[in-house]
C-alpha cells in the first residue's frame, strides 16, 4: 500500500513539472546606436580688411581708406554664397556730416544719410560690368578693382551745393536700396556754382 501511494505521488508531480514548463522567450539584445561624427567648422571673413577707397579729382589727391558698412558685409555674403539680393548696379553717391569729413556708423541705412543737394547734383552710376569697372589686379600684395572716373558737376550759375563730407556706394539712386561703404573725403568740400568734383572708387582687400 505504501508503495503504490510513493508511486502515485511520483506520477503527480512529474504530471504537475509537464504542465507548469514555462517556454523561454528569445532575449531581444538592444541594437547598438552608432553616432556619426560632425564638427561645425567656422571661418571668419575679416571685413575690416575689405574696404573701399577713394580719390578726389584733382592734383596730387590721394587715396583715402574707408569702412565697409553692415549692410555691405551681409550683401557680399548673399551674393557670392548665397546667390541673392544680387545688385543690379551701383551708385557713387556724395553725402553731408555738417562739414566735418567722416564715415557713417556701421548700421547706417541710406535713409539714416543726409545727401548733398544742389542744382545738378546726382547720384553716379556705376555698373555692374568689366567697363566701369577694372580688373582685379595686385596692389603692394593685395587684389583691387577701381570704378570709372565720375564727375558731380554743379549746373547751377551762382549758387554752391552743400557741403560733401564723404562718397558712399549704394545700390540704388535713392533710399531703397543697401549703403554698401563710405568714405570720408580729405576736406569738406563745398562744390562752387559751374564747378565739379571727380570722383573714383577702388575697392580693395588688404
Amino acid at each position: 500500500m505504501r508503495n503504490y501511494l510513493t508511486l502515485v505521488l511520483l506520477v503527480s508531480m512529474l504530471f504537475v513539472g509537464c504542465f507548469n514548463h514555462q517556454v523561454e522567450e528569445p532575449v531581444n539584445t538592444p541594437q547598438e546606436t552608432i553616432e556619426i561624427p560632425h564638427e561645425s567648422l567656422v571661418m571668419e571673413i575679416d571685413f575690416s580688411k575689405l574696404g573701399m577707397q577713394i580719390k578726389e579729382g584733382e592734383p596730387g589727391s590721394d587715396w583715402l581708406l574707408n569702412a565697409l558698412l553692415d549692410e555691405g558685409e551681409q550683401n557680399i555674403l548673399d551674393v557670392y554664397f548665397r546667390n541673392t539680393n544680387v545688385p543690379a548696379q551701383f551708385y557713387i553717391r556724395l553725402g553731408n556730416n555738417g562739414g566735418v569729413p567722416a564715415v557713417p556708423a556701421d548700421t547706417t541705412t541710406l535713409a539714416g544719410i543726409t545727401e548733398v543737394t544742389g542744382t545738378g547734383y546726382s547720384a553716379q552710376l556705376v555698373a555692374r560690368n568689366t567697363s566701369d569697372w577694372s580688373a582685379p589686379a595686385l596692389d603692394a600684395g593685395d587684389y583691387q578693382t577701381e570704378s570709372s572716373v565720375e564727375t558731380f558737376q554743379n549746373t547751377d550759375a551762382s549758387v554752391s551745393w552743400t557741403a560733401a563730407d564723404f562718397a558712399y556706394l549704394a545700390t540704388t539712386s535713392d533710399n531703397t536700396g543697401l549703403l554698401i561703404s563710405a568714405v570720408a573725403l580729405s576736406v569738406s568740400r563745398v562744390v562752387l556754382a559751374g564747378n565739379g568734383l571727380s570722383v573714383s572708387i577702388k575697392q580693395k582687400g588688404k
